[in-house]
């Protein structure tokens, strides 16, 4: 009895063994059809129209006055003047009346030169001293290159007053003087 349970045993554990090498075979998956998805339509644009004024055309030199047309339906002598266009449709303006290119335009500062020159030199002397307060071995690495910013940015004020350029010179003297504010002092 003892020898057929053992055969038993293993017929069944060689059945078993059969069935689980079927379940470890490889079989190709196909991944299952994805429908395309439809996209939204963009939504409609709107453009802001955009009016231009056209700059005045510098004043012409005065031509000899024109013979007065005589009265009746003839066509315009040559070099005269063009009827006015009908409306609805677009004039382009003619070559020569269009404005000679003028200097760029500058910005303007709310002071003036010399006033704001001052008021820059002001805000990088204060910058300067209330980086002179502080104990450079004293600080964070973070805070370090916080101080090398702003001692930068003193720097470069400096130059861009040389190149007279306050407006840049003024944004850079307000910025050190922030950082500078910011650093803890002795």
């Amino acid at each position: 009895m003892r020898g057929r349970r053992v055969e038993a045993l293993g017929a069944l554990a060689l059945v078993g063994a059969m069935g689980l090498t079927g379940c470890a075979r490889a079989r190709a998956v196909t991944p299952a059809e994805v429908p395309l998805l439809d996209a939204p339509p963009a939504p409609p644009r709107v453009v802001p129209s955009v009016s231009v004024e056209e700059p005045a055309a510098p004043a012409a030199p005065a031509a000899p006055a024109a013979p007065a047309a005589p009265a009746g339906n003839t066509p315009p002598a040559a070099g005269a003047a063009a009827p006015p266009p009908r409306s609805g449709t677009r004039l382009e303006p003619p070559a020569e009346a269009s404005p000679a290119p003028g200097p760029p335009p500058t910005l303007e500062t709310p002071v003036s030169g010399s006033a704001a020159e001052r008021q820059i030199r002001a805000e990088l002397a204060r910058a300067a001293e209330r980086l002179r307060e502080v104990t450079y071995a004293s600080l964070t690495p973070d805070l370090k290159g916080q101080y090398d910013i702003a001692e930068r940015f003193v720097r470069q004020a400096h130059e861009a007053l040389g190149a007279r350029n306050l407006v840049y010179a003024a944004t850079l003297a307000e910025k050190a003087a922030e950082i500078a504010n910011a650093l803890p002092r002795r």
